[in-house]
């Protein structure tokens, strides 16, 4: 009863371990690489660092890289008009 009547209740996404781990090299691959809106918008060798503390367990960064591979991803998805041809 309290399960079907209870109130909503959300879930937390690992996404700070995922970073660290399985998702690390390509997360700092995606964050570094030249030519992309992240690449123009921030310093890619302050993002390496983020990502190096990060997998490395002495900061967590774990939501803003997470902000920032989202980006990232859909602007390689989402090219700008600049880019068109």
């Amino acid at each position: 009863e309290s399960i079907l009547n209870g109130p909503k209740l959300g879930f937390g996404v690992p996404y700070g371990e995922w970073l660290a781990g399985p998702l690390a090299t390509f997360t700092k691959e995606r964050l570094s690489a030249p030519g992309t809106l992240v690449a123009e918008l921030f310093d890619t060798v302050e993002l390496e660092r983020l990502c190096d503390r990060h997998a490395a367990g002495t900061a967590n960064h774990g939501f803003m890289l997470y902000k920032l591979l989202m980006l990232a991803l859909w602007s390689e998805r989402n090219p700008g008009p600049d880019s068109l041809s």
